[in-house]
């Protein structure tokens, strides 16, 4: 059989807080998850990685909750029969790149924390009955900006 893949990924989108700096984007990932999975409706695999951004300082988020925002039975699912299998998927870790520049959104403290996400994670996905994949195991961010994947992360 072949595969047929739907990405739904979207720069900014967290887990399930809303940026406070972008008041209009709606980027809460557990806000938006029913709507995009009942427009693909049915499905045999959803994909969740999200956390990069709940790194941010605004949100002054410790490593437990971010790994609590991918508890994805908190999330509203949609009744779907049968249900997808869950593949939770740590990011890459930030790099010290993530923290230069006047814009810049991330600090130190969120580079440290983005590397102990993959072990939060895991104990998610385990609690939670998911796959879980380290993404920082087979990928990494760019240089460019040190929180992004690049064509050959991609």
């Amino acid at each position: 059989s072949s595969w047929h893949v739907i990405e739904e990924g979207l720069n900014g989108r967290t887990t399930v807080h809303e940026d406070p700096y972008r008041l209009t984007t709606h980027l809460s990932g557990g806000a938006l998850l029913p709507t995009l999975l009942k427009s693909h409706l049915p499905l045999d695999v959803v994909v969740i990685m999200l956390g990069t951004n709940d790194l941010k300082p605004v949100y002054s988020l410790g490593l437990a909750d971010i790994a609590r925002g991918m508890a994805v039975r908190e999330f509203p699912w949609p009744s779907c029969a049968p249900c997808p299998q869950i593949l939770l998927v740590s990011p890459p870790s930030l790099t010290d790149a993530a923290t230069c520049g006047l814009l810049a959104e991330f600090d130190a403290r969120g580079v440290a924390l983005s590397k102990q996400l993959a072990d939060a994670y895991a104990g998610v996905a385990e609690l939670e009955g998911c796959d879980f994949l380290d993404a920082g195991k087979v990928t990494k961010v760019g240089d460019f900006d040190g929180v992004h994947l690049d064509a050959a992360g991609h």
